[in-house]
Formats: C-alpha cells, structure tokens, sequence
C-alpha cells in the first residue's frame, strides 16, 4: 500500500481548506465576543481617561476659585512711598508725609600713613551704641546711649591687628557694625557702617591699646578722643507726619500704622502721599468664574460620556454608569448645601452669591448679585470658597492654624487664666550715685534657658534706678545669646524703688535667672532675696472643652473643636467671642475629587478594574488559540484517515478494473 504524505493527495480533496474554514467557523463567535468584550473595554478605559482628565482640569479651576480671595489691594500715590498689605490688613487709608528717611552712621577712622597690612597693636574696641551728637569741627559733642541696645567689645591680638584683620575680627562678631577699607585717595581707611537704621544705631567707639598713645588708640570715636576719625554720616530717625501728626521711626519699614499692613519709605514727598488699602473683589471674582466654567465643562464632557439618543438609539460610552451618576450626585451635593457655620449672615450658600444650577446640569453666574455679595460680606463669600475660614466674632484672638480633624461649627472662646511672662522681683538698687567700673559688675544671666557670655554693666555714674534699669536692660539685650535668639527683656524701676526684670515672652518655657554674679552687683541688687517667677500658659476652652496653652496659643485636642488652634493677646481674659469655624463648599467639592483622583480613588480603581478585565480578555484569547490549535489537530486527523481511506479504495478499484480488463480478453 503506498504512503499518503499530504492531505488531499489520496482522495483529491481540498482538505486543508476544508479544515480551516471549520476551525475558523468554530473560531468566529467566540472571537467575535472577545473582539466586543475588548472593544467595549477599551471605549470605556478611554472614557474614563477623559473623565480623569476633565476631574484634573476641574480641580484647577477649583483651586483658582480658592486662590482669587487676596481680597485686599494696597496703594500708593507716590513713589516715595510703597506698601504691601498681609492677609490680616484692614481697609483704611492715611497721608504720610516724608520729610527724613532713616540711616544708619557710617565713619571713617585710621593713623595717618598707615598701609593696610601694617600691624597697629593689640587691645580692645568697644562698641557703644546710641545717639550721637557730632561737634561743630568734629569729633562727639554728646552721646546718649541707647535704652536697648548693650555694648559690643573686640579684643584685638597684637599679632592680628592690621586693618584688614580688624575689619575681619569687627564682622566676625557681627554685632550691629560692618567694617571695610576703602582708600580715600591718600590713605587707605576703615570705613564702620551700622547694619541697622535709627538714632539709636549710632555709636561711638572706645579704644583701650595695650601701648598707651599707639596706632591703635587711633581708630577711637568718642567723647574724648576722635582726632583721626571723620563721620561720614550721622544716624538718624526717619521724619515723617501721618495724618498731619509729625512722629518719628527707627527704621524705614513701619508695621504700625495700618493693621495688618506694612509702609517702606524709599524717599522724602514733596507733599502729603496717601497711602490706601481697600477690599479687591475681582480677583475673587475672575476666581468665582473659573470655577462656574470649570465645573460647566466638567458637566458637559460627562453629559457627552452618559448620553442616550431615544431616535438612534446610540448611547454615550459610559451611559448608565453609576461612577459618573455617584459623582455627579456628590457634586451637586456639596455645591447645594448651605453652611451652617455662617447662620445669621447674608451669604450661606453658592446660590446666594449668584451660582445657580441649571436643567442641564450645568451652573450659571449672576455676576451682579456675585459683586453684592462681595461688597456685602466678603469674609463670609471667602468662607465659602476657602479650605477652612475662622470668622471671628468677638475680639482678643484669631484663628492660627486648623487640621482636618476640626469640625466645621461655632466655637465660643473663653480665657480662665491669662499667659503670664517670667519675671525677677524685689531688686534693690542701693546708694546712688554708683559707677560699675568701682565696682565688681559682671553677671550672666538666663532668659527663657539660654545662657549668655559673661556681661559687664559699661562704666559710667549712674545716678538713679531708672538709670540702672536702663543700664541692665541695654546690657542684657545687647548679650549675643538674646539677639540671636529673638529674646528680650523689659526692666523696670517700680514706684517702690525695686526693679522688675521680664523676659519678653508668655508661657512655662519664659524664665529670668542671674548666674555668675560679682559680689558688689548681687549685693546692690539683693538677688539672694529675689523673687523668680517663671512664666505660665494661657488656660481656657474651646466650644466649652477645655484646651492646651503653650504661651500666648491655645489648642483643643478633644472635642468637635479638635485641631483648632488659636493665638490669644496678652491682655485677653474671660469670654472673647465666637469663632465661626467652616470648611467651604469647595472644600467639600474638593473631597469628592480626593475620593475619585486620589492614589486609591475611584477612578483609579475603575482604571484598574477594567484594565484586569482587559487582561482576562488577552487570556481568553491565548485560551481560544490553544483550543483552535488542538480542534485543528483534531481535523487533520480525522481527514487524514479520511483521505488514506479513499486511497486504498481507490486503489481497490483500480485493481479490480485490471482483472475485469484481462478476463474479457480471454
């Protein structure tokens, strides 16, 4: 029997023809539902990529919403004159009128002739700061010193005492003096600069030299001595009249003429300039209308997703999808619901600044009503836009700083127990008149736990208590340890003649404390029988739960109030107020977009979802294929027998037809 190598061969039949179009008969509808199942799959990942990308762009309109609230616009009639106003300015407007800017005193000192690596000997400067009175041919006619500021002193290495390695020592002790050397054309000089403004920034400069009468002595500045010294430049106060009141300022930047609002004097006026700060409402509402816009494409591109045609009957990719129903539900919630947080007031809801929603859907803007509210109550339409607002209703506190985990509500805010300031009583003062340099002065002293250098009261008769006082607070304020700390302290000559001595600052953590006292001052001041007192935190509640005081902050850790934290004033006691505390309706809009954009959000477990969906769908198809590949191996089997069968018949027959052939021949 012959061998049959290739289907079709035997029987003359098309077998591998006949055999894939069964397969692909078998094939076609479950191909056919993966092809849909994909296709459907796909059509909605995109959809929902669009949704995702729409919720983005919502998302920035929401924050421009909440960023457009810088309701105060400051401005300035003159150039001589800027102002910027904070987020706690006020509206009201002044005329100042600038006749003197402040500055600080520049001089100029140095031994004639001397080059600047020549080394002048060793010793000490002490800088004294205050107001200094030049002489009509030079020098200092007077000097006052300042009552907050101490002195600076500078030993100088007689090894180290060139010019240039003084102008290093004075800045290295970067205590309220800036040296440098400049060459006035015969001789190179150095140049001190005071780094703050103000009468009081000036100084004088006390020389002791190890070698009486060497080059040292000559870079002196003071009552006595200032033959080689040329002031450049006196300190001086600026001069100016608000309102028509002359006053004068220490610096160029005040803070105190307007709340909340801060005044640089860059020039002298010519005449009175004013100065204005008033409520801006068109940031906010240019804000109010990204967010109208926003939210209306955001509704328009899920109306196009979801659409159903009842003559075509075609719908939307994501037609009847409970995701985008919930959202849109969610939405409309936040965007509906009035706060109740601001009951009492005009404006409680989106819908009473001019934000209607309309049948489609989508929101409109009544920009007239929108301008009233603003004009009306801008506070209470920024409440509703804002993440959080405390509306203070009262008068003593303001609202610093919230967590999410603080309820929306209203809050009254009472003070049991005032913060008080560390403090040191019953000082005595002794015998008048007395001279620190006759006596053993020197003294530490701890303010709020920082530990000061070893500070000498600076010679000179003092002649009462309020002298003292202002000695002690000049020396204790100018020790390096308190300026850079931020700390200070107030000394006071009481009417009992005794001294009070206050660090600057509230709470448990403010201390007054003296170490290392010379035995004339601890005797004059009496500190073995002092009083101390360190300081207390303010006590009270919030929304009737009692809070946590650290200094002048009060903060609830319990209650719906929880998270809320508040700065009090000094003075404040007893019942201040109400704060009205709100997470606006856009903090609301902006939760349900956590919800859906967030890391695990909706939309991303949707994605998700239907990417796994899609991945089963690949799987289904490798399945297919291998089932195909078996049902065709199965085919070519069964034809294969097929066509080896109707061979051999074949052959069979031709056998036959050989014998019939040869018996009719015989």
């Amino acid at each position: 029997m012959s061998t049959i190598s290739s289907l079709g061969v035997g029987s003359g039949l098309d077998i591998r023809g006949i055999v894939d179009d069964l397969v692909q008969a078998e094939r076609a509808p479950q191909e056919n539902r993966l092809n849909r199942q994909e296709e459907r799959l796909e059509t909605e990942l995109s959809a929902m990529g669009q949704v995702e990308s729409a919720l983005g762009q919502f998302r920035e309109a929401v924050q421009a919403a909440q960023g457009g609230f810088e309701t105060i616009a400051a401005d300035s009639t003159s150039d001589a004159v800027s102002v910027s106003a904070g987020d706690d300015a006020e509206p009201g407007s002044v005329e100042l009128d600038v006749q003197q800017l402040a500055r600080g005193q520049s001089l100029a000192v140095g031994p004639e002739g001397v080059e600047r690596d020549e080394q002048l000997g060793g010793g000490s400067l002490t800088f004294r700061f205050g107001e200094v009175t030049p002489g009509e041919e030079g020098g200092v006619e007077d000097f006052t010193p300042s009552d907050s500021r101490g002195t600076v002193s500078i030993n100088i290495d007689p090894a180290e005492s060139s010019l240039e390695e003084i102008r290093d020592a004075v800045n290295a002790a970067d205590g309220g003096v800036r040296a440098s050397i400049v060459n006035d054309g015969t001789q190179d000089r150095l140049v001190f600069n005071s780094t703050d403004t103000g009468a009081d920034s000036g100084f004088v400069v006390d020389v002791d030299a190890d070698d009486a009468g060497g080059q040292l002595e000559a870079l002196a500045f003071n009552e006595d001595n200032a033959a080689s010294a040329l002031l450049n430049r006196s300190a001086q106060d600026a001069e100016l009249s608000v309102d028509g009141l002359a006053i004068t300022r220490s610096s160029n930047e005040l803070d105190d003429i307007l709340p909340g609002t801060s005044i640089t004097l860059d020039g002298t006026t010519d005449g009175p300039a004013t100065v204005s700060v008033s409520e801006d409402s068109s940031g906010a509402a240019e804000g109010v209308q990204a967010f109208v816009e926003g939210f209306n494409e955001l509704q328009t591109q899920i109306n196009e997703l979801t659409r159903f045609d009842p003559e075509t009957e075609e719908s939307g990719p994501l037609n009847g999808d409970p995701l985008l129903r919930g959202l849109t539900s969610q939405l409309r919630n936040e965007l509906t619901q009035p706060l109740d947080e601001l009951e009492g007031r005009a404006v409680r809801s989106l819908a009473d600044v001019g934000i209607l929603t309309t049948r489609e859907g989508t929101l409109e803007l009544d920009e007239a009503r929108l301008e009233d509210a603003l004009q009306e109550d801008p506070r209470a339409v920024e409440a509703l836009f804002s993440q959080s607002t405390g509306l203070v209703e009262g008068d003593g506190f303001s609202l610093r700083s919230a967590s999410g985990s603080a309820e929306p509500g209203r809050f009254d805010v009472e003070v049991t127990e005032a913060a008080t300031r560390g403090s040191l009583e019953n000082l005595t003062t002794g015998e008048f008149p007395f001279d620190p340099d006759d006596a053993d002065s020197s003294f530490r002293v701890i303010v709020d736990g920082e530990r000061t250098e070893l500070l000498d009261l600076p010679g000179g008769e003092i002649n009462s208590a309020d002298e003292l006082a202002a000695e002690l607070a000049r020396t204790i304020n100018g020790a390096e340890a308190v300026r850079s700390g931020g700390l200070g302290v107030e000394v006071e000559a009481l009417e009992d003649g005794s001294l009070r001595i206050r660090s600057n600052s509230f709470g448990e953590e403010s201390t007054i404390a003296f170490e290392d006292v010379g035995a004339d001052l601890r005797d004059r001041l009496s500190l073995d029988d002092a009083t101390s007192t360190a300081g207390s935190d303010v006590q009270g509640t919030i929304g009737g739960v009692e809070a946590t005081g650290e200094g002048l902050q009060l903060t609830a850790f319990d209650g719906p109030a929880a998270g809320l934290s508040l700065d009090t004033q000094p003075d404040a006691f007893g019942e201040l107020g109400t704060l009205a505390f709100s997470r606006g309706s856009l903090a609301g809009v902006d939760r349900v977009l956590d919800r859906f954009l967030g890391a695990d959000g909706v939309i991303g477990s949707q994605t998700d979802s239907l990417n796994n969906r899609l991945e089963r769908v690949a799987q289904g198809r490798e399945r297919l294929d291998d089932r195909m590949e078996q049902v065709e191996a199965r085919y070519n089997q069964q034809f294969g027998r097929l066509d080896g069968l109707v061979s051999e018949l074949q052959q069979t027959g031709e056998f036959l037809e050989q014998q019939l052939a040869g018996l009719n021949q015989q």
